[in-house]
This record gives C-alpha cells, sequence and structure tokens, in this order.
C-alpha cells in the first residue's frame, strides 16, 4: 500500500504507492483527494477552527488531556540566527525547487521552529525544517542535496534517501 518513512528525530513521512491513490483515506494525514482544504477534517467529519483543536480531535483515549495552544516564543537574539540559517532555502542549492514550490511558508515554518525549539537542540528543529522543504521537492520530482558538513550533518541517519513510486525524493 505505501511506506512510512521515519527520519528516528522529528519527521514522519506517509507515501502510498500509485496504484492505492484511488483508495478512499482519511485521518490525521489528510484524505489525499488533492482537496487541501478538507484535510483538517475531525474525527467526527467536522473543520474545526484551529490546529491545536484538530489535533485533539484525534485523541482516542478520555484519559488524554487536551493540549493548549503554546505561547509564543520570544526569540531575542534567537531569531537574528534563526533567519540567517534558514536562509539556505533561498540559496542556489534550492533554486530548481524554488521554481515549482514555493519557499516562503517554509521559511517562515523554519525560522518559527529553528527559533522555538527548546528540545533536541537548535539544529534538530532547523534540520526537520529544511527537511520539509527537501521532501517538497522531491514530490515534484526535485531531488536536492542539501546536507554538507556544515549543514546539518550530524543529523544523518541510514535512511537518508529513498525512491518512491520511481521519484528519487532527495536527502530528507
Amino acid at each position: 500500500m505505501g511506506h512510512v518513512l521515519w527520519d528516528k528525530k522529528t519527521n514522519v513521512y506517509v507515501r502510498f504507492n500509485k496504484e492505492n491513490t484511488f483508495v478512499p483515506k482519511c485521518g490525521l494525514c489528510g484524505s489525499l483527494d488533492g482537496d487541501a482544504s478538507n484535510d483538517f477534517t475531525t474525527l467526527n467529519n467536522d473543520v474545526p477552527t484551529s490546529p491545536i483543536d484538530f489535533g485533539n480531535s484525534w485523541k482516542v483515549s478520555s484519559q488524554c488531556g487536551d493540549v493548549d495552544a503554546p505561547e509564543p516564543a520570544d526569540c531575542g537574539t534567537k531569531l537574528a540566527w534563526a533567519i540567517n540559517k534558514c536562509n539556505i532555502l533561498y540559496t542556489e542549492v534550492f533554486d530548481e525547487c524554488r521554481a515549482k514550490v514555493a519557499a516562503d511558508s517554509y521559511f517562515h515554518q523554519c525560522t518559527n521552529e529553528t527559533c522555538s525549539c527548546d528540545s533536541g537542540g537548535d539544529c534538530e528543529c532547523f534540520c526537520s525544517s529544511i527537511s520539509d522543504y527537501a521532501m517538497a521537492c522531491g514530490a515534484h520530482g526535485i531531488a536536492v542535496g542539501w546536507r554538507s558538513a556544515s549543514v546539518c550533518r550530524e543529523f544523518n541517519f541510514p535512511l537518508i534517501s529513498k525512491i518512491v513510486s520511481g521519484v528519487f525524493l532527495g536527502e530528507f
């Protein structure tokens, strides 16, 4: 039916084989029907007003309490560091990808996550964010070799690249 890719850190990617594209799906990963507007549907088929409400709606145990919205991070001087790191999305490394996948929302995600990261180290959050963009590039058939000795090398894991439905997804 497909496979689940886990980077042994913070990202999980679910990929379905081409022959299962038309099998109805639902859940936390969306409906995969090509309509992004219905991806945040609750277990009861309601459309929640926030991502927090969406996540809370999928609890399977009444013993689990609701998650509250986190307080915005006060990044201070860390914000400049996060912006500098996340600017890799606007370098020549991702030129080909940016022609097909807009980088702005990924840049904002990267700066927010990198700036507010308080577990696993700043680099883990930064690398996960850049990995998300590299995966989006791969989904459009663009393999991006963005990791290097100075960028996320310590984040390497055995499953660094994957062929899915004949398309190389690049490094994630």
